[in-house]
């Protein structure tokens, strides 16, 4: 088809659900020509929404630690041997394990030691080589970082009280008395003891400098230079990278640090500010204004100004308040960050630039630790050296140099007292702003000289709006969203690594094209964003570009896992609210329905918290729950639900426009809002006693109250644009990069507040009539049904559906309306033969990422006796973890036998404790059992299939054992008799560096007739129909199928299990998919 037409598009979390219109002369839809549905994964944990990827980096650096750690000890032992302070011979090396470390440490401070036996004790100084405190550890403001901080302080002091000189000797000190020697939690969760860095360090000079005296060949200083550095070494932090600036795309975003930027964040939060009073709200005056920026610009206190303290600066009235304060998790403004660093050198501040200032803040905020931070503060102006050595850290020269230029110019150098106030600066934001110091450079000005927010200074600037971007350029195809989004997306921390452009347009280079333009940090967008990428270029490839676009992003899209998992609570709560409600509902006689939940809810709004009070807010007739000679019923016909601002000009049906009033007050408001109807008194309305009565109810409803009610609803946009111009952030993102194959204005992102409306009214709520007439989520295809409803949303059906509301107002009709006109007589007849014929699209889940074992790290115990069998192998558990079956030994049971305590004695201790108490009355006794004994752990064992992890140092032997879990694939392959047989590909496998699926045959070379993975399709043969099936899991013999419809398979108990031979006879065959729906079925091969 070569014509014009419009795309209706649903963006979700993990779908995309969307149909296309041929359009007139008239861009009005006239034919529905094809819809789908494209499924694909979130990249977020199901349980509890965090991200895969976060919980993947998580793993790996803890296994870099762990490299990094036998690293540090390989090249340690080296250097010892090198220097004569450990033998070459691992017997002898091992025999010095059995010497007693901290008695070593202790006596080696006055005591000679032998060389082997100082080099003992240096190799258990790099084992417990302490917390190494850093300027850049957030300290109060990081619970964990306060708590060890708390316990290196009380450990120092404990030292001095026991009168001992190093950390050695007071830990030797500790051990002699019974007391823990390691870094333990009380029952308080506080750290009983944590040894700083610092401490270890001052050890180890002691002991080499005493050492030295009696091994002066031997304890050279080469030899301490190089192995106090291996002891101490501590590889930096990687930067973050800065990404582009939205305005101003060539430039960097501004440290957060930055004296600049900390003044523009303070303008745009108290532009922001209203003062809130008698339900009415103003703006500050420009004298307010500055009072309260320059109050936050002098106050140096982490903690922010109280609201409270703000409006006493500003000696407002008792009872005014702010409009921020109704955030509960704001209890007043962030003062400035650079505060400290302005008082530490008084006036000396003002007298340098504001780039000067920034350098200096870059330099405070870079710095690992005071020592050179010291070198480099005493070195300024004249040398620059020692700051040039602080910013090697940030990888790009051409962005440190102009504060290094910046510092050499300071028209003065730092005295001691100022040093060291700088020094004691803590710590300083360390991310980045989302604009660039020239794009704030230029809006500053506008902020500061009026009472302005943000967007209305954008607006008077020469960027024209905050949220439109386009150039002009429509391309042929969606190009990788970072192109076009540059200020959007963050850059790879490997950026360096990819020099030219890649190519976006092949798949083969998508990880070089991620690298080379950056990508949006929420997984979850950026996995909607590259799936809607694809979508519609398969639509342009076979219709060509569209004329139109209509789409619409559920308002969880753009959440982080920690709100979309608040969202799900904030929904779990009003269910229970809900149920709540129904109950009351049946106690009152009357039906549990949506209707009368609503009125419910708006009659407990009405006069506060007293339900003898609560009236009509227009004439004051008391409403009550049953029927009373002196009230009217919420239930009744004499109580309507009326639209504060009337539907037919906003078309918001929100509960926060609704509020519950007697029949006969709303038959006279009709058409107008509140302040229109009843303002001038007419029909014996007091005007004065309404808004008093309105100020009882929630602050989102008071306010449409005011005159101006429904102009500041609609804003300068008028209802149309509100509708079909979504102003939200990811709605504006969504927006601009689709303006690359389409113009602005034929662009709509809908707000979603009717779709739900029109769906319901069109009937294609519940189209196979199995949910009384609810929305059906359990099936994929109704993703498609909310596309058709939005892609038949523009400015002729809004207008219709107004003037429909109008009319049904003008003659007195309290629901909105009963029925509106589709956009063709038969178009639910059309739109449900399209949804019939849809194959939903999932994406195939082909990728070896994943859990490749377990969390437990094992030990060998015994290794297999022969091939078939399982090692012996052990690890670790929490004491209170053990149950009777880890201490019972029944003779003669079958099955794979539980682990087992590996200490028979205690297991015997450990089986008498447990026997015959309930589980809860079990792990009281062993939490009293471990306060008793002081074993917190015990050792298990157990026969387990397990894959050993080697060493990637030294001999490269296998330090650790893992149970592989998860599989990756299910090849099926043809024996001589032609049935089929199943072999697993584990992750663990299909990660190996040689592994290639391609080349995987049956055991004995056998063909492989399928390869089946997670996501991918498949066509069979039930009862003579072909039918389309998914694959939704694999184990070891059989696969697990569902209807590629099927939302929810695995709760529903809609999965069936699948073994080769039963795959065989129903001919299944893989069948490839398209992102359209399209099916490419090869046929079956035998």
């Amino acid at each position: 088809m070569k014509g014009p037409y419009r795309i209706g598009l649903d963006v979700g979390t993990n779908s995309i659900g969307w149909c296309i219109y041929r359009l007139d002369d008239n861009d009005a839809p006239i034919a529905l020509l094809r819809s789908g549905v494209r499924i694909f994964s979130d990249g977020r944990k199901k349980d509890d929404l965090s991200s895969l990827a976060a919980e993947r980096r998580k793993a790996r650096q803890a296994r870099r630690r762990r490299d990094r750690l036998l690293s540090r000890q390989h090249h340690l032992v080296g250097d010892l041997i090198r220097f004569g302070l450990m033998p070459e011979d691992d017997g002898e090396r091992l025999a010095l394990s059995t010497l007693d470390p901290y008695e070593l440490r202790s006596n080696g401070v006055d005591q000679p030691l032998t060389p082997h036996q100082f080099g003992r004790t240096i190799y258990h100084l790099a084992k417990r080589r302490g917390f190494r405190s850093s300027r850049k550890t957030k300290g109060e403001d990081d619970k964990d970082s306060g708590k060890v901080k708390g316990a290196i302080k009380r450990t120092e002091q404990a030292m001095d009280e026991a009168g001992c000189t190093t950390l050695g000797q007071y830990l030797a000190h500790r051990r002699k008395q019974g007391l823990p020697v390691r870094a333990r939690r009380d029952p308080n969760d506080e750290y009983l003891l944590y040894p700083q860095r610092d401490l270890v360090a001052k050890e180890f000079d002691i002991l080499w400098e005493k050492q030295a005296s009696y091994h002066p060949a031997i304890c050279t200083e080469p030899a301490r230079a190089a192995i106090r550095h291996t002891l101490l070494l501590q590889r930096p932090l990687r930067p973050v990278e800065p990404g582009r600036c939205q305005f101003e795309p060539d430039q960097p975003r501004i440290p957060k640090c930055s004296p600049l930027f900390e003044r523009y964040r303070i303008l745009c939060d108290v532009n922001h500010l209203r003062i809130r009073r008698d339900g009415e709200e103003s703006l500050l005056t420009l004298e307010q204004r500055d009072t309260l920026a320059d109050a936050l610009a002098r106050h140096a206190d982490r903690k922010p100004i109280p609201f409270a303290d703000m409006a006493k600066r500003l000696k407002l009235p008792r009872g005014a308040s702010f409009n921020f304060e109704k955030d509960r998790k704001r209890t007043g403004f962030k003062g400035d960050a650079t505060a400290p660093i302005a008082a530490a050198i008084g006036d000396r501040w003002t007298r340098i630039s504001d780039l000067q200032q920034e350098a200096l803040a870059v330099l405070l905020e870079m710095a690992p630790d005071n020592e050179l931070l010291l070198s480099a503060l005493s070195a300024l102006p004249k040398d620059i050296g020692p700051a040039k050595q602080i910013s090697r850290s940030i990888e790009a020269p051409q962005r440190i140099q102009p504060w290094l230029d910046a510092l050499s110019r300071l028209p003065f150098a730092f005295d001691q007292q100022a040093v060291a106030a700088l020094l004691a600066v803590g710590h300083l934001p360390d991310d980045y702003g989302s604009l660039s110091r020239k794009a704030i450079e230029h809006l500053l000005p506008f902020l500061e000289a009026e009472v302005i927010t943000y967007d209305q200074a954008v607006a008077k600037s020469r960027y024209v709006s905050h949220s439109d971007f386009y150039t002009g350029e429509i391309r042929p195809r969606l190009p990788y969203y970072g192109k076009v989004l540059a200020g959007y997306v963050s850059p790879h921390p490997r950026r360096y690594e990819v020099a030219t452009e890649p190519n976006d347009d092949d798949p083969k280079q998508m990880h070089l094209v991620e690298k080379y333009f950056g990508r949006i940090p929420n997984p979850t967008v950026h996995v909607g964003l590259v799936q809607l990428r694809l979508l519609v270029n398969a639509m342009i490839k076979r219709w060509g570009p569209p004329r139109e676009i209509n789409i619409e992003l559920t308002r969880e899209f753009g959440m982080s896992g920690r709100r979309r998992k608040e969202l799900k609570d904030e929904q779990d709560k009003n269910r229970k609210r809900n149920d709540k409600i129904n109950a009351e509902l049946r106690k009152l006689g009357q039906r549990e329905n949506r209707e009368n939940r609503h009125r419910y809810l708006l009659w407990e709004e009405l006069g506060g918290s007293d339900p003898l009070y609560r009236a009509c807010v227009y004439s004051g007739r008391k409403l009550c729950l049953t029927d009373t000679t002196d009230s009217l019923c919420v239930f009744s016909s004499d109580v309507e639900v009326d639209h504060l601002l009337p539907f037919s000009r906003t078309l918001d049906d929100s509960l926060t426009n609704k509020v519950l009033c007697a029949t006969e007050a709303n038959r006279i408001k009709g058409n107008r809002s509140p302040h229109e109807a009843f303002s001038g008194g007419m029909h014996g309305f007091d005007w004065q006693s309404i808004v008093e009565r309105s100020r009882d109810l929630p602050a989102n409803k008071a306010k449409r109250f005011k005159e101006d009610a429904v102009e500041t609803a609609l804003g300068e946009r008028g209802f149309l644009a509100r509708h079909l111009n979504d102003t939200a952030y990811l709605s504006r993102v969504a927006r601009e990069y689709l303006t690359t194959i389409c113009p602005p204005q034929r662009v709509r992102v809908t707000s979603g507040r009717l779709t739900g409306m029109l769906r319901a009214i069109w009937g294609l709520n519940d189209p196979s009539g199995v949910n009384a007439g609810r929305k059906y989520r359990e099936d994929h295809r109704h993703h498609a049904l909310d596309a058709a409803v939005i892609g038949a949303c523009d400015e002729r059906t809004l207008q219709a559906m107004s003037q429909a509301a109008r009319n049904a107002e003008d003659a007195g009709q309290n629901r909105k309306f009963k029925q509106f006109p589709p956009p063709w007589p038969d178009f639910r007849e059309r739109v449900l033969e399209s949804y019939e014929r849809i194959t939903v699209s999932h994406k195939p889940d082909h990728g070896v990422q994943g859990g490749l074992h377990n969390e437990t790290n094992y030990g060998m115990r015994e290794p297999a006796a022969k091939k078939g069998d399982s090692p012996k192998v052990w690890h670790r558990v929490a004491i209170e973890s053990i149950e009777l079956n880890n201490v019972e030994i029944v003779p003669g049971k079958t099955g794979r036998p539980s682990a087992k305590v590996a200490n028979p004695a205690l297991r015997e201790q450990l089986y008498a404790l447990l026997r015959g108490k309930t589980p809860v009355e079990a792990r009281q006794a062993l939490l009293e059992f471990s306060r008793t004994t002081g074993i917190r752990r015990v050792r298990v064992e157990e026969r387990l299939s397990v894959v050993g992890i080697r060493d990637r140092y030294g001999e490269r032997r296998e330090y650790r054992y893992v149970a592989t879990a998860g599989n990756h694939c299910l090849l099926i392959w043809r024996n001589a008799k032609g049935q089929w047989r199943p072999k697993v590909i584990t992750t663990f496998r299909a990660n190996a560096n040689n592994f290639d699926l391609r080349r995987e045959t049956g055991p004995d070379g056998e063909p492989v007739v399928l390869r089946l993975r997670k996501e991918d399709m498949l066509v069979l043969e039930e009862n003579g129909v072909a039918v389309v099936r998914r694959v939704v899991k694999i184990s070891e013999k059989s696969v697990f199928l569902a209807d590629h419809r099927e939302a929810n398979p695995s709760a529903d108990k809609k999965l069936k299990e699948w073994s080769p031979e039963q795959l065989r006879k129903a001919a299944a065959r893989s069948v490839g998919v398209d992102p359209l729906g399209y099916v490419n079925d090869p046929g079956f091969r035998s």
